[in-house]
């Protein structure tokens, strides 16, 4: 640690940790549209303990996700690299990871699901079906509402929408037991 009023005796982990924000933006691994296949939301930073003091700790904590048509330690990876090119003290450490999940659904469903939604590419966020489908491969993610208005104070489904939903998961359930699904 050094003192604010003597920087030079010391290397500032905030700057550092700066730097190496500005490295992985910059960069072309990370799309800015929830519709990229690689996004990234820096969600928290933590840095230094007094004003007066140059930090000698800093971490922010990212929040990446990824397509099943991308890897997360390739990801990790190319991060790593792009940090390791700076001259800073920065670490990369994973804390937690949920997978992309890809449906295994037959070719034969999956061409129903997408004519009757226009739906049926991947997306950014991920759902319990990561989770599920370390169990069962032959699910996919259906349910009324609109993505953007998750996880905000004024989070809500209007009643159609509930009603549209249900309407739209028991049509696919006929369509898969008329198309032979042994999945509804």
């Amino acid at each position: 640690n050094a003192h604010g009023s003597m920087p030079e005796q010391g290397r500032n982990a905030i700057q550092d940790l700066i730097l190496a924000i500005d490295s992985i933006q910059e960069s072309n691994i990370f799309g800015q549209a929830s519709t990229d296949p690689i996004t990234m939301n820096i969600g928290l930073i933590h840095g230094g303990t007094l004003i007066n003091m140059v930090p000698d700790h800093a971490e922010a904590e990212f929040d990446i996700r990824y397509t099943p048509d991308n890897d997360g330690d390739d990801i990790l990876t190319s991060v790593r690299e792009l940090i390791g090119h700076l001259d800073v003290d920065c670490e990369v450490i994973p804390t937690r990871e949920i997978r992309s999940a890809r449906s295994e659904l037959s070719e034969n469903m999956i061409r129903g699901l997408e004519e009757s939604f226009t739906m049926g590419s991947p997306v950014p966020y991920a759902t319990e079906m990561a989770v599920f489908c370390e169990i069962n491969q032959n699910i996919f993610i259906l349910g009324p509402g609109e993505p953007g208005r998750a996880h905000k104070p004024d989070e809500y489904m209007t009643m159609e929408e509930v009603f549209e939903g249900r309407s739209e998961e028991r049509r696919v359930g006929k369509e898969g037991r008329s198309r032979g699904s042994p999945y509804h």
